[in-house]
């Protein structure tokens, strides 16, 4: 288990980390439907701006697919980019964790009291010299 089973009983802690995960995947499959919003935001400006300099300027045949390509090709580099951005700095469980209880609206008493079992389970792995799991961070 990670770092937040520690203060938690063995049955809490599974599904708090349950909890945990189902958050995660709607968090990432929010951040994916953003990022595709987006890309089609971008695609359907491009391809109005296209029509009508298409429209305007009365262009032949390779002029048209060099716009069409334009219009095709930047949102999905634009797609593609955020998309790997989101997959580099996806959240650790502990970020996860601190993302949780932001969108759950706990009042500040509780977001303390979670401060406060961080500080203490980090101050005991310092104490022991144990090395620290990737998925802690000091609060």
């Amino acid at each position: 288990m990670n770092s937040l089973a520690v203060h938690l009983p063995s049955g809490r802690a599974v599904r708090v980390d349950a909890a945990l995960s189902r958050f995660g995947r709607r968090w990432l499959a929010m951040r994916f439907v953003r990022i595709a919003v987006v890309a089609l935001a971008a695609h359907g400006l491009l391809v109005l701006v296209a029509a009508h300099v298409d429209r305007i300027l009365f262009l032949d045949q390779p002029a048209r697919l060099s716009l069409w390509a334009v219009a095709i090709g930047m949102p999905l580099v634009i797609f593609c980019g955020m998309a790997a951005q989101l997959w580099a700095t996806r959240p650790n469980r502990q970020r996860l964790a601190y993302l949780f209880e932001k969108a759950s609206g706990i009042d500040l008493a509780e977001a303390v009291v979670t401060a406060e079992a961080f500080q203490q389970d980090s101050d005991e792995h310092k104490s022991n010299g144990a090395l620290s799991s990737p998925d802690s961070v000091d609060i």
